[in-house]
């Protein structure tokens, strides 16, 4: 018997059963697990959603069927408000306890509130746990008090002490009676489908990418921008092409760091830790997040600099281009869903000297 009888587990960023630590929580503490993933008119509704991109998600959608496969078909769609479906799901089909792995955006962490206040309501555990990064956001200080030690990679690898872990078998329940049940028929109104796109989501296609580049043959040919641009093999240059599988947790980090401490490349694990960099930044400074609207910068007595012309309007450069090659290159890629990490900087570089500070990507 374990403590809760019926869990509800909601899926986020976390599209996998393998070292989900949240979900691995659920199953040791529970008889049964409810998975499920809620769809948000603010997520997917693009009158409510200004930043909205169909390639991100057919992507999640791709990434959602493969992680339902891992669960035999027992995963349940959810389309409305978290807060009215949770309490729904604990009213009518006698949930006891809610699991969710933490994420740290302000949006993020505002709905996790939310959604531990009706749990709270419903006299029900809400329990959340580290997925995301090597070292739990909040853990890196040092001794004067301040949010960052300098040396991060160092500081990462000197902390991280948790194992990807598999999980334990457990008893799954489908819910297909809530009102606000959906199947997978409805999911293709969310997107206009892009056949397209370079990558396919899922766990599956991850496991099979790790493999790729452990191979020699990709460890040859994994190169810098400069050379591919020469070459005219931009931009379609060899790269890990791991980011979006990390972005949804199609794979773990952890996973991740563990292959490539294999193959003793420290260029991929700075890489891979480089990701947890900014989701510590923006859980320690959110004001750098906008919701809505541009964040603002990390100091903000920077925020006060006005553009040499006084404009203080904000231009993106896949709207307007650069009029250089490689910029725009680097800007051709986001239609087709992967971006080279070195060439994330290219497109912003032009705007940047151009308009100084106040420059929202």
């Amino acid at each position: 018997m374990g403590k809760f009888e019926k869990a509800l587990f909601i899926f986020r960023r976390d599209y996998r059963l393998f070292d989900n630590v949240g979900w691995i929580a659920a199953a040791k503490a529970s008889d049964k697990i409810i998975p499920a993933f809620i769809f948000t008119p603010e997520q997917i509704d693009a009158s409510k959603n200004s930043y909205k991109n169909d390639n991100c998600v057919q992507f999640m959608i791709e990434s959602l069927k493969d992680l339902d496969k891992q669960l035999e078909g027992k995963l349940s769609l959810f389309y409305g408000a978290n807060t009215v479906v949770v309490a729904d799901l604990i009213s009518e089909f006698g949930v006891d306890a809610v699991y969710v792995n933490a994420d740290y955006t302000p949006y993020s962490k505002k709905r996790d509130a939310d959604i531990e206040a009706i749990c709270d309501e419903h006299q029900v555990p809400f329990v959340s746990s580290h997925d995301m990064c090597l070292v739990d956001p909040g853990e890196i200080v040092i001794k004067e008090g301040t949010k960052f030690e300098p040396s991060f990679f160092n500081k990462v690898m000197e902390l991280k002490t948790r194992k990807s872990e598999a999980a334990p078998e457990i008893s799954s329940e489908k819910v297909k009676k809530s009102e606000f049940s959906i199947d997978w028929k409805k999911t293709k109104e969310f997107y206009d489908k892009n056949d397209k796109i370079e990558l396919k989501g899922g766990r599956s296609v991850a496991l099979k990418i790790i493999e790729k580049v452990k191979s020699d043959k990709f460890q040859k040919q994994y190169g810098c921008v400069p050379t591919a641009f020469r070459e005219g093999t931009f931009p379609k240059m060899k790269t890990t092409e791991l980011a979006a599988y990390l972005r949804f947790g199609c794979v773990s980090t952890r996973e991740v760091v563990e292959e490539f401490e294999k193959l003793n490349k420290r260029m991929l694990i700075t890489q891979t830790i480089r990701r947890d960099y900014w989701v510590h930044m923006f859980h320690n400074f959110p004001h750098q997040m906008g919701i809505g609207k541009p964040g603002k910068c990390l100091k903000l007595k920077f925020e006060d600099i006005e553009c040499r012309d006084g404009n203080p309007s904000r231009h993106g450069t896949a709207r307007h281009g650069t009029a250089r090659a490689l910029p725009c290159r680097a800007v051709s890629q986001n239609f087709f869903t992967a971006r080279h990490g070195t060439c994330r900087a290219a497109p912003a570089a032009p705007y940047f000297l151009t308009i100084l500070l106040n420059f929202v990507s």
